[in-house]
């Protein structure tokens, strides 16, 4: 059915709509809003994902000042559950922050991050 819709397009329009279908399908893959996924590959045994976080933390975890700098990324890589017989692996682009007041870094926390024992 899509293709019958695309027909009737010019071939700048067509190329447009298969952009956004491809964004549709790289946003629902993982059904977890805390992430923006900028990156599907699909190969005959896998996906890998990879996501960063849209949202940035508010203030520091430290001191709870709200002043922050970008201090950097890294980019972590986790084992997801099989989607389709399929292994997943999601790459999180994680940001590094630097407080203004009283100098610590810290990476953003992710939702589903467990909280370090004492």
């Amino acid at each position: 059915m899509l293709i019958l819709f695309l027909k009737g397009l010019n071939t700048d329009a067509a190329i447009t709509a298969n952009n956004i279908l491809d964004r549709r399908r790289r946003m629902n893959i993982l059904n977890l809003p805390s992430f923006n996924v900028l990156e599907v590959k699909e190969t005959e045994n896998d996906y890998q994902i990879l996501v960063e976080s849209v949202s940035p933390p508010s203030m520091c975890v430290h001191c709870g000042f709200a002043d922050l700098q970008r201090f950097g990324t890294k980019k972590q890589f986790f084992y997801d559950t099989l989607m389709h017989g399929k292994r997943v692996g999601i790459t999180v682009k994680r940001q590094r922050y630097r407080c203004k007041n009283c100098g610590s870094t810290f990476f953003e926390k992710m939702c589903f991050q467990k909280p370090k024992s004492s």
